[in-house]
């Protein structure tokens, strides 16, 4: 693989800044408190015995309180920020097929500015590493031996770790339909490309019963699923609400899902099922309540990249037949455009003005 120029290499590094800037929380709500409190005593999440839930995060709870024991809350800030980093990293890998780093830089920004209300330290950063490794090995790897002896244990650390374990097989799920869609008509390929499905639906079904290697066993599944028919609230109220107003976070929703739409109009190439079907359930869940905004995020990311070079290479061919040669400085004031949105955006949550 080529490397990339010093210009493009930098869009994606200060992407990544952009990230781990965000991520740079204090512990100042609740939520940490109750998984300490669970970690270190491992008492029912209710009021009365007889109302206990089962606890989704049992392992991310005394993994937390290891953490809190070793280094307090400047080791789990940074872990946080070292898990939500990686994340994207594996993403970019992901995206690496569908755009290069100046679309990569962009959909870092839409992204970061996308979480930015939501992140917390908390199990939240798990579930996104989680799906952005999967995504990853399920993109790039075709050996059996790798996704089954990789994966199967990673889901079972997930299922312990984080409620959103069901996507794992879920993901399978869609790379197998991808994989058989995919299959042409004639060929050898056919042959190759149904292995592949069939083996991949194999693991789907190994991923969602490696899903029952918990302490609760079927019950974790049933209290995730109350968790989806019952989520938690959207909004916390304050008594400094009215003082110190949050920025709406609809539009840029809305600026996203348009920016994916116009990639769904102008790609000339077969859309890829699987990134396709992920950032769509994404959007859907995020208009339905911005309490999704991170796993829209994880989930959008590589379609987001997709949509944003298929726009750019439109408007790049219309742009020749208007410009001529002169249409080749676009990309690079584009990218002048880039690295000061990156400047504008870090400079307020690196001093603490953006909160």
């Amino acid at each position: 693989m080529s490397k990339k120029p010093a210009g493009e290499t930098l869009y994606v590094i200060l992407g990544l800044l952009f990230i781990a800037v965000i991520g740079l929380r204090t512990i100042s709500t609740p939520e940490l408190w109750t998984h300490l409190a669970q970690g270190q005593h491992n008492a029912p999440i209710s009021f009365l015995a007889s109302d206990s839930a089962v606890n989704t995060t049992w392992l991310y709870d005394k993994l937390a309180y290891l953490m809190w024991s070793i280094g307090k809350a400047p080791l789990l800030i940074l872990l946080n920020i070292v898990g939500l980093v990686g994340a994207f990293v594996l993403l970019l890998r992901v995206s690496e097929k569908w755009g290069g780093a100046l679309s990569q830089g962009f959909a870092l920004l839409i992204a970061g500015h996308l979480m930015f209300q939501m992140i917390d330290v908390g199990p939240e950063v798990c579930m996104m590493l989680f799906i952005a490794l999967f995504l990853y090995l399920l993109t790039t790897q075709k050996s059996p031996a790798v996704l089954f002896g990789a994966l199967i244990p990673l889901q079972i650390l997930w299922t312990n770790l984080h409620g959103s374990f069901l996507f794992g097989p879920i993901l399978a799920g869609l790379v197998a339909a991808q994989a058989a869609q995919q299959a042409k008509p004639s060929g050898g390929r056919k042959k190759n490309q149904t292995n592949l499905s069939g083996t991949l639906g194999l693991l789907a079904i190994a991923l969602l019963v490696a899903t029952l290697i918990n302490p609760s066993f079927i019950k974790l599944h049933g209290q995730v699923i109350a968790g989806i028919q019952s989520p938690a609230p959207v909004y916390h109220s304050s008594l400094f609400i009215e003082y110190f107003q949050i920025p709406a976070l609809k539009p840029l929703i809305l600026f996203t899902m348009i920016l994916g739409a116009g990639g769904l109009i102008t790609l000339k190439k077969r859309l890829p099922l699987t990134l396709t079907a992920i950032a769509v359930f994404g959007a859907f869940l995020v208009w339905t309540s911005p309490y999704h905004a991170m796993l829209f995020a994880i989930l959008s990311l590589p379609f987001i990249v997709l949509s944003l070079t298929a726009i750019s290479e439109y408007i790049h061919s219309s742009l020749e037949q208007m410009l001529g040669g002169k249409a080749k400085l676009v990309p690079g004031i584009m990218g002048g455009v880039l690295v000061l949105l990156f400047i504008a955006s870090i400079i307020p949550a690196a001093t603490g003005c953006a909160y």
